[in-house]
């Protein structure tokens, strides 16, 4: 729905209400497609960790997801701050203050999670490497048992971070 809104640029008005509800929409889109990558990454953690699903998790990443970006994006909006930024619309850009609005209502949350991301998985991979120490060495049925666990659950989720790169 983003990339069709923005696609539909050359046909909305600059300074109509529809500009307006494009920039929101695109702010609130990318937000939640980088808030969904960050749960993800954390799903993977925490279940690189326990070895279980944290479904006790999910409703906390659908709260997050969707509502800390609503919220987030809803800022601009008293202002009329949404409008046309350059080849399409979003936080317009024109003042000192909308450069902030950008900052603080996108580039600051995605870094941040970018730098979240980045240390899940550093931990994960640290947990890995722990983990196939432990169980290259051992005969164990138990230990045996729970390698071939590891190699079946696990070893998929080491390519979570090609989701990072949409």
């Amino acid at each position: 729905m983003v990339v069709s809104g923005t696609s539909l640029y050359p046909y909305i008005s600059n300074s109509t209400v529809s500009c307006e509800v494009v920039g929101f929409f695109l702010n609130w889109g990318v937000l939640c497609q980088r808030f969904i990558i960050l749960c993800i990454v954390i799903h993977l953690l925490v279940f690189t960790m326990n070895y279980s699903r944290p479904k006790h998790l999910e409703l906390i990443f659908h709260i997050f997801i969707w509502g800390v970006s609503f919220v987030v994006s809803l800022v601009p909006i008293p202002g009329h701050h949404y409008g046309s930024a350059g080849v399409w619309c979003w936080i317009k850009g024109t003042t000192d203050y909308e450069d902030d609005l950008r900052i603080a209502c996108f580039y600051l949350w995605a870094w941040c999670c970018i730098i979240v991301e980045l240390v899940c998985f550093a931990l994960v991979l640290l947990k890995l490497r722990h983990q196939m120490a432990v169980y290259r060495n051992s005969e164990n049925p138990e230990v045996i048992e729970q390698r071939i666990k590891f190699k079946k659950y696990i070893y998929p989720l080491l390519f979570y971070p090609l989701v990072t790169l949409s």
